[in-house]
């Protein structure tokens, strides 16, 4: 009771600040234009500050009164941080662990300013213990510092000798996190800066893992092991070495994720860790590998989520690239008709569309084709903006596929005409390297007039290089739906079995 008193008091005396929140309730009539603002982002009504503004004030974004509703609506989500709810499902004990010390260290230094220290006493070694355990040794030497100045407040000498022992015995180990961290984000920052940036490092990296590792191994440390893992990761991806990644991601699951992960007890995002595995059997060509694993984790991503629309568009395209195409007319179903589908981004929206017209070539079905006007698609000359390089290209690649199995040569020229632009001509192979290749074979296939034999001939070359160069699909810029070397394989029986290629080097058409 007189703990119950004495917080009683420290509320009683302050003044309470009005913590205003976000109304999600959208069934309610929401009047205030701060709520409105909020709706219309969240369902896309607002996607630019111009569209917001003309919206709710008829007025530009410079306006005082539409400045002031964002900044309203700011303040509430701030507000909203104070009260989310790592308890339910989703979390994993490490990020329960950490809010929580997070809480309460907020909570025990106001208490100590409020000169409450005494309640603050009793909560503290329970923070301390946890925060050690999780090693989140920063939290736990803020809780063992209040400790011991409030155990030093009180006269408490043995109690103040116990603090200081501890915070002793936890200084090396901070300092050594400090130290490998600013390793880590110091050659982070140059990978992520650029190209260029990151390979004038790269040699020294080998070494800077190296030194992470013998540190966590000296404070047997799964904290700065990870690290060390994510730093190797980071390193293999400059590289392309993707099966190196794999064999990293295998260890991490062996040695932290469990079969339950709430369980998970390090820093360790396991949906992004399943993202990375997921990326690289794809980029490995072990798409029946990829297909399995897949269904394994399909539990971890709620269905309707972001997440979860991001899985299923890699289970579609492990299905696409080992030619499981009715599973992956299952899944293009499963995805088109959720509820949730429609408050996708556009930009994802459209990566849909084009994969669509990549099955109804592959398997022209009423369910796939309803509501799709295929013949439109084909003919419109796609025009997205330069960094959806692979939006265009892929889109232009299919319209060839489809015009060349209907023997009309003339848009089939007109389709390579708008893909030469788009063509790296150094095939540079950091980027779009594989779609210049393939851009190259279909000029073949015009130049030779579709003579399938002499085709299949000038190709080889370039085929093998599809066979073996292996780029992570960049939904942007080298989106790949189906493997072009699966692709490139579909053409070559169209040339050999099409009657109109048999004739066309005889007859030469403008137009067949």
């Amino acid at each position: 009771m007189e703990e119950l008193h004495k917080l009683i008091g420290i509320v009683k005396q302050k003044s309470q600040r009005s913590i205003q929140l976000v109304n999600q309730n959208f069934r309610k009539s929401q009047v205030s234009k701060d709520n409105l603002l909020y709706e219309g982002i969240v369902n896309e009504i607002f996607p630019t500050e111009e569209i917001a503004a003309k919206h709710l004030f008829n007025t530009d974004p410079g306006n005082r009164n539409y400045r002031n509703t964002k900044a309203k609506l700011k303040q509430k989500l701030f507000n909203h941080l104070y009260f989310l709810d790592y308890n339910k499902s989703g979390y994993s004990n490490f990020l329960r662990a950490k809010y929580e010390c997070l809480h309460l260290i907020h909570q025990m230094k106001i208490l100590v300013m409020e000169e409450a220290g005494c309640i603050a006493i009793k909560k503290l070694p329970q923070l301390i213990k946890t925060a050690k355990d999780y090693e989140l040794i920063e939290l736990a030497l803020d809780g063992l510092l209040l400790l011991r100045n409030e155990f030093s407040l009180l006269g408490k000498c043995s109690s103040v000798n116990i603090s200081e022992k501890e915070i002793h015995n936890l200084k090396p180990f901070y300092n050594a996190i400090i130290n490998c961290e600013e390793i880590y984000y110091d050659t982070i920052v140059l990978i992520n800066k650029s190209y260029s940036s990151g390979e004038k490092v790269l040699d020294e990296i080998p070494d800077k893992i190296r030194e992470i590792e013998r540190t966590a191994n000296h404070f047997h440390s799964s904290r700065l092991d990870i690290l060390a893992k994510n730093l190797k990761i980071a390193f293999y991806k400059m590289t392309n070495s993707f099966e190196e990644i794999l064999q990293i991601c295998d260890e991490l699951e062996k040695k932290y994720i469990t079969r339950d992960v709430s369980e998970i007890n390090v820093d360790l995002n396991y949906r992004e860790f399943t993202f990375l595995k997921i990326l690289c059997l794809y980029t490995l060509n072990k798409s029946d590998e990829g297909i399995s694993y897949s269904q394994k984790k399909e539990s971890l991503f709620k269905e309707g989520t972001d997440d979860w629309f991001r899985f299923k568009e890699y289970q579609f395209l492990f299905s696409m690239k080992g030619e499981k195409f009715r599973q992956a007319a299952k899944i293009f179903r499963i995805v088109k008709i959720n509820k949730n589908f429609g408050n996708l981004g556009k930009n994802t929206k459209t990566r849909w569309t084009i994969y669509r017209a990549y099955i109804l070539f592959i398997n022209d079905t009423k369910l796939i084709k309803w509501g799709f006007d295929i013949d439109q698609f084909k003919n419109t000359i796609p025009k997205y903006p330069k960094k959806l390089l692979g939006y265009s290209i892929a889109t232009l690649f299919i319209q060839f596929m489809f015009f060349l199995r209907e023997g009309n040569a003339t848009k089939v020229k007109q389709i390579l005409e708008n893909l030469r632009p788009l063509n790296s001509t150094h095939l540079d192979k950091r980027h779009n390297y594989r779609n210049s290749v393939f851009i190259r074979m279909l000029e073949i296939v015009i130049e030779k007039d579709f003579e399938y034999e002499t085709v299949r001939e000038k190709c080889i070359n370039y085929f093998q290089k599809l066979k073996e160069i292996q780029i992570p699909p960049d939904f942007q810029l080298e989106m790949e739906i189906i493997p072009l070397d699966i692709l490139w394989e579909y053409i070559l029986n169209i040339l050999k079995t099409n009657k109109f290629y048999i004739h066309y080097r005889f007859y030469n058409y403008s137009e067949i």
